[in-house]
């Protein structure tokens, strides 16, 4: 009798705990809102999301000078709501400072100030006010982080590769060989046995960096293709030969690469999942263009008159002044007087100042981090600082599409 009544305690325990993973596992996306009241009262609303790319939280924070932060966390919750169990602030005549306390305490925010209506990064803020002690009260800070640093120096460059996060990837160009870098390790794939000074018909697909493998031919026979996910390399034999000098890239749309050959007056898709490539404009068909995110025809003879290149929708952006903007799945980074601003898509009116670099050139982004060129280094902008993650001589004269970023989910 003992034995069965164990047993079936043990049951409704498994059933028990089953039906807590499902409950959890099928959690939706979710808003919320509430507030926390001290001194000073906040209103938060709490957006939990959750898709192919992201598992994470985007809260915004009201005080009661109705200024507004935006903060985002990863989801170590367990899809939970109201995360939110604390807000500490530090203020003085000029700047006032905000920092987020999670549940169960298990982690604290990066600041974000705001001075004269404008919100700035903790990084931005601290080179100018001394935020040491209102730092000091912060527990399990997510921007405090110890990076193992491990530089390398290959031929006439210097790799950080310690400043990388365990999920990311680079990948730089480097004219006879790709380098693919983690923190823990730096592979090479060879496309050429001479080099090739400029980088014009390689890219980041998906989860695959793409580049022609080049011989003393005057034409593309072979693409090389890495895979992000599995460190794997094929080669993949062209149907149609391509020419090496006189063609370009249009761009990427839904995980493929679209490519002009002015030789041929030509344009092509090429899937790299698929490993096909197709001729989708010519003489007696009018070519694809993306204008503003729009898909739209084109002549094969504009196409060759200058490079037509792709061009995302930029509409939720229409209120803001940049110069350059950076579209990304669900925020975008751009700049404006020599800033480098972030700005999430649901909250277009919240941009916040990360870094002032206004000689930063190719700059690309993940969900936590900024990557750009200054003079011969490649730099690192995150929560947790900035970082010089890769020097070289050559990056001084040889900058366009020569790294790319891949993150692991």
């Amino acid at each position: 009798m003992l034995k069965k009544a164990i047993s079936f305690s043990i049951i409704l325990l498994f059933i028990f705990l089953a039906y807590q993973y499902a409950v959890n596992f099928l959690k939706s996306n979710h808003t919320i809102n509430y507030s926390i009241e001290k001194d000073e009262s906040f209103k938060i609303e709490e957006n939990y999301i959750k898709n192919s790319n992201s598992d994470y939280y985007l809260i915004k924070v009201q005080n009661e000078d109705n200024n507004e932060f935006i903060f985002d966390t990863e989801n170590i919750y367990n899809k939970q709501k109201q995360i939110v169990e604390d807000v500490l602030v530090y203020q003085n005549d000029e700047w006032y400072c905000m920092s987020l306390i999670y549940k169960n305490k298990k982690k604290s925010s990066a600041p974000l100030c705001e001075k004269d209506g404008i919100v700035y990064s903790y990084n931005y803020a601290a080179n100018v006010i001394d935020l040491d002690e209102f730092i000091s009260k912060l527990p399990n800070s997510e921007f405090k982080r110890d990076y193992n640093n491990d530089s390398k120096i290959d031929d006439t460059i210097t790799i950080n590769k310690g400043y990388l996060d365990d999920n990311e990837t680079l990948v730089f160009y480097n004219y006879k060989a790709l380098s693919i870098i983690t923190n823990k390790v730096e592979n090479k794939v060879s496309f050429s046995n001479e080099d090739r000074y400029k980088n014009t018909l390689g890219a980041a697909v998906g989860k695959y960096y793409i580049i022609p493998k080049y011989t003393t031919s005057p034409v593309i026979k072979e693409y090389i293709k890495y895979d992000f996910t599995s460190n794997i390399k094929n080669v993949i034999p062209l149907n149609k030969e391509i020419s090496k000098k006189l063609s370009y890239i249009n761009g990427i749309y839904n995980d493929k690469l679209y490519i002009f050959d002015r030789s041929t007056l030509t344009q092509y898709e090429f899937d790299p999942y698929k490993e096909e490539l197709k001729i989708i404009g010519d003489k007696n068909q009018d070519a694809l263009v993306i204008t503003n995110g729009e898909k739209n025809s084109i002549s094969v003879y504009e196409m060759n008159e200058k490079n037509i290149i792709f061009t995302p929708n930029l509409d939720l952006y229409n209120a803001i002044k940049y110069d350059q903007i950076y579209p990304y799945d669900e925020f975008a980074i751009f700049t404006n007087n020599g800033n480098i601003n972030k700005v999430y898509n649901k909250y277009p009116e919240n941009p916040i100042v990360l870094i002032n670099e206004p000689s930063a050139k190719e700059i690309k982004a993940t969900n936590d981090s900024v990557y750009y060129i200054k003079d011969d280094t490649l730099y690192k902008n995150s929560k947790h600082g900035n970082f010089v993650i890769l020097k070289t001589n050559e990056l001084r004269y040889n900058y366009e599409n020569v790294y790319d970023i891949f993150i692991n989910n």
